[in-house]
């Protein structure tokens, strides 16, 4: 199983609404917007979400993010990164 971290920006000066649907579409795909820690859950930053349970490819993944998020706005950038079985987080 990987885990997956996502970053999307919708170009420009989306509404709310843009993000608030690109939360839903993520969510749908098991993406959330919190990270478990050793402190707890973490609220991710703007726009980023993940997924750690999942058996698709980077590949696949990032495709199926890319085609949700120009979806709902065609200019976008979109960055996702996969790891095996490890992260940290750094709250200070």
């Amino acid at each position: 199983m990987s885990i997956y971290i996502a970053r999307i920006e919708l170009k420009g000066e989306p509404p709310k609404a843009s993000y608030d649907e690109l939360s839903a579409a993520m969510a749908g795909m098991g993406f959330v917007k919190t990270m478990r820690t050793n402190a707890g859950n973490k609220e991710l930053p703007h726009a980023t979400y993940c997924n750690a349970s999942s058996n698709e490819s980077l590949d696949v993944v990032a495709k199926r993010i890319n085609t949700a998020a120009c979806s709902i706005q065609r200019a976008c950038n979109v960055i996702v990164i996969e790891s095996a079985n490890s992260y940290t987080w750094n709250n200070v």
